[in-house]
């Protein structure tokens, strides 16, 4: 299928029918516009689509966009999913209950835009190429992670892979594991590629740079986050990391003659097979060391 899209002036709706067996309606709107509102789980645009007009996704349903377009006129995805598994040569704004995902590609030249919309890359998993990205702070980048390398595999993680500028504008970062993955120890996930050596602007949503995301996919593990990460310093990378020694208070006498107890403070620094490092008094220096026994065994 083609459609072009002019300046002209179209009132009828055109009826398509999506792979599914289920219907979204088209209208070609003043301006040479191009509005697609579908209630169908899954509806697919694979022809070119060309011409000086845009393209505004309504609806609840998916709508996948799989041609190398051409128009130039802005995509507006308001409401819905828009996966991009083709290429299109226009401005990108994701609004409010609107998401974008797919492992296609906007053009380098042009942006992407998330007001209050969700950046959702592949189609679980995948990775989305694009131009600048800008989110605000109603925004949401969702990442599946199935594994360390990003890909479309069962054992890949969903990354946003940016040739432009970054600008995180205290989004929201929501992560969930795919196909039961659990992270290990030391595990890195580059979550956002960013060409170049130009610094990400902004953090996500209480997670400044060296930040700490708790029960990391549910695994016990925490893992930190940098916003200069990867091969040239500025890619935005997870790392799988140990979660913090626990506090024990104890109680001791404070000399022979008084049997009065006073309560303590004391951190045990436990290797993570629980043999003990060493116990420290926090309100003075006495250290004692362990002898790399099995805790319980001094």
């Amino acid at each position: 299928m083609q459609i072009k899209l002019s300046s002209s002036i179209e009132t009828t709706p055109i009826t398509y029918m999506g792979a599914d067996g289920r219907q979204f309606v088209a209208v070609v709107s003043t301006g040479g516009g191009l509005t697609v509102e579908n209630t169908g789980t899954n509806s697919t645009l694979s022809g070119v689509i060309s011409g000086a007009g845009g393209l505004t996704k309504q609806g609840s349903g998916t709508l996948v966009v799989s041609g190398v377009d051409t128009y130039t006129g802005t995509t507006s995805i308001g409401a819905g999913r828009l996966n991009l598994n083709g290429s299109i040569m226009s401005n990108t704004t994701v609004n409010a209950t609107g998401t974008l995902g797919g492992t296609g590609t906007i053009n380098s030249a042009n942006s992407v835009t998330v007001t209050g919309g969700t950046v959702a890359p592949g189609t679980s998993p995948g990775i989305l190429n694009s131009g600048n990205v800008s989110f605000d702070s109603s925004s949401t980048l969702a990442v599946e992670i199935g594994g360390t390398t990003p890909g479309s595999t069962a054992t890949s993680h969903d990354q946003l892979n940016v040739t432009g500028t970054v600008s995180l504008g205290d989004a929201t970062l929501a992560l969930s594991s795919f196909n039961g993955f659990v992270p290990s120890l030391g595990q890195t996930f580059v979550i956002i590629n960013n060409d170049g050596s130009d610094t990400v602007t902004g953090t996500f949503n209480g997670l400044a740079e060296g930040g700490t995301i708790t029960n990391f996919l549910g695994s016990g593990l925490n893992a930190t986050i940098t916003y200069a990460g990867g091969t040239n310093g500025n890619d935005v990378v997870l790392t799988a990391v140990p979660p913090p020694a626990p506090e024990i208070a104890v109680e001791e006498p404070i000399d022979d003659r008084i049997t009065e107890f006073r309560r303590r403070r004391l951190r045990m620094e436990l290797y993570a097979h629980h043999r003990v490092l060493a116990v420290r008094h926090r309100h003075d220096d006495v250290v004692v060391l362990g002898t790399g026994g099995r805790a319980g065994d001094q």
